[in-house]
């Protein structure tokens, strides 16, 4: 097994309720799919550098898991069709730490879920 963190945004609209059954699912698909759930940190809501899906606020989670590819493949899965969480990234754990010459990888963007109306505009073509 691999090890990964997540950043996942729930709507500000949930609740603290809706927040922490959220939160509480992610560890479940973790766990149900053979994975482990290492580390949970929320941090509660914060404002967004940009406005998403017409929030300009989220509950963020921050989490650290040990998973095999199944369980990775099925809770990008769920997180996509969530009704609360509106954003998540994934990364695995050594991508994210500081490489032997002391540089960062590039930054990355965090996907869109498949919900997004950015998404289901119809794309034009190129002649």
């Amino acid at each position: 097994m691999k090890a990964y963190e997540i950043i996942f945004l729930v709507k500000p609209t949930a609740g603290e309720e809706g927040y922490q059954k959220s939160v509480e699912l992610v560890q479940k698909y973790i766990e149900e799919t053979e994975g482990k759930v290492d580390s949970v940190d929320k941090w509660g809501v914060k404002p967004l550098p940009t406005v998403f899906d017409h929030f300009d606020k989220a509950y963020f989670t921050y989490m650290q898991f040990h998973a095999t590819n199944a369980t990775l493949e099925e809770l990008q899965h769920r997180l996509s069709v969530s009704e609360d969480i509106f954003r998540h990234m994934i990364v695995t754990k050594d991508s994210v730490e500081t490489h032997k010459d002391g540089k960062r990888p590039e930054r990355i963007e965090m996907k869109p879920s498949s919900r997004d109306s950015r998404d289901s505009r119809p794309r034009r073509r190129e002649s």
